[in-house]
């Protein structure tokens, strides 16, 4: 089970961009990757086209392997590993291991 989700604040633990946070755009739950929002950019040459006015050298976001970002917990804004628990009436929740407070669901922006 994934356990972050599109919308989700995250801080990447290694690499280039490590202590950065940042918004999850896309989840790809079939290769365990992610896309996060202005981090991990690479340059991308394009071409001017009808729908592209100008052509150039644009930076472009590339996935992450989920491993590599944490959420963070929006009440004390440090990164948490979450684990999953029920409800009572059998809904599933997030809940953060370190406060054992429960991580709302992520609001679209």
């Amino acid at each position: 089970m994934l356990t972050v989700r599109k919308h989700d604040r995250v801080r990447v633990l290694w690499g280039k961009d490590r202590g950065k946070e940042g918004e999850i755009i896309k989840v790809d739950p079939s290769k365990s990757r992610v896309l996060v929002a202005k981090l991990n950019l690479a340059k991308r040459h394009t071409k001017p086209t009808r729908a592209m006015e100008t052509g150039g050298i644009k930076d472009k976001e590339q996935y992450l392997p989920i491993c590599k970002v944490m959420l963070i917990n929006p009440d004390d804004k440090k990164p948490t590993r979450p684990k999953f628990d029920r409800l009572t009436d059998g809904t599933k929740i997030r809940v953060c291991r370190r406060t054992g407070d429960v991580i709302p669901e992520p609001k679209k922006r």
